[in-house]
């Protein structure tokens, strides 16, 4: 008995050494009727500690739940190396890094709006999850997890204009703002990429989300409007003498978009970049001109020879 007191005495006044990356739903628990959709949020407790990347998978079960919805508005993870998606099947995997790390109880990852194909106790749980702390040596941090638990009831009354139990409401979020605006970074690592410049970015949106990216490479100080190509970071740069422009376009969830310009580390003279349009021009006077002289020969000569016949 004194031995068990001793032990939780320990626990109580060194708290640190119990110390883990926390991994649960906010709901955690929850009921709902079967034809409404339901959103939970995974969040981070970093217990007092600050963490600065974090990976796992959520699993839950695609027989009982339909994933409609992934967002990660709002979410501490700037950057993401495996960005939370559905992939149709039972899974969600995401991984991501949270440059100078996050502290805190309640950090939002991504939330997940599931609607439930019938009435059942639904289990949604946080597996193979790691999280390492910010000290400059990736230290692996200890991690728990905690599942969701969705009861599903009876159908609630339909709202008006709704027909049937099979007119299940439109999940829609209200956005009125482009994503922030933010910083592309072109960079380049002799271990990656074959030593190639590379372009990293990340944006982020706290209503409906960043839906996807764009980039475009332009030796053009403005973006050409049909020359977008829809990409994830990092992106290996086609011009890698640094004489392009390069334009990154971030859309939300609301196709609202925010565009960030970095010029080009090598521009071109004035005249390399007009090099083409001179060349067309002079080369479009030249056979101008030498039309028009053909032109005045032929009819100088057809009046000499009406001259010499009088």
């Amino acid at each position: 008995m004194k031995k068990i007191f001793l032990l939780i005495s320990i626990g109580l006044f060194f708290p640190g050494s119990a110390l883990a990356a926390v991994f649960s739903f906010d709901p955690a628990n929850t009921s709902v009727p079967v034809n409404l959709a339901i959103k939970t949020t995974l969040v981070l407790n970093t217990e007092d500690q600050e963490i600065n990347a974090v990976s796992g998978k959520i699993r839950f079960p695609k027989n009982d739940l339909d994933l409609v919805l992934v967002s990660e508005a709002g979410s501490v993870v700037t950057f993401w190396i495996e960005k939370p998606k559905t992939s149709g099947g039972d899974t969600v995997s995401f991984s991501g890094t949270i440059p100078g790390g996050y502290k805190g109880k309640n950090g939002n990852l991504f939330s997940l709006t599931f609607r439930p194909r019938n009435q059942a106790l639904s289990k949604v749980t946080v597996e193979e999850v790691s999280a390492f702390v910010n000290d400059g040596f990736g230290t692996p941090a200890k991690v728990r997890s905690a599942q969701f638990n969705l009861i599903v009831t009876e159908p609630a009354a339909l709202a008006e204009g709704l027909e049937n139990e099979g007119d299940i409401p439109v999940i829609t979020i209200k956005d009125d703002s482009p994503p922030l605006s933010f910083n592309p970074v072109i960079a380049r690592d002799d271990s990656g990429f074959s030593g190639q410049w590379f372009l990293v970015f990340n944006a982020e949106d706290k209503d409906s989300g960043i839906s996807y990216y764009e980039v475009q490479e332009s030796l053009r100080p403005e973006p050409n409007g049909n020359a977008w190509l829809k990409t994830e970071s990092p992106y290996v740069l086609r011009d890698q003498t640094r004489k392009s422009y390069v334009f990154v376009r971030a859309v939300n969830g609301a196709g609202l978009q925010t565009i960030a310009i970095i010029s080009p580390e090598n521009p071109q003279p004035w005249y390399d970049t007009y090099r083409v349009a001179v060349i067309v021009i002079v080369t479009i006077i030249i056979l101008g001109t030498g039309f028009a002289i053909r032109r005045y020969r032929k009819k100088l000569i057809a009046t000499t020879r009406r001259d010499d016949n009088f």
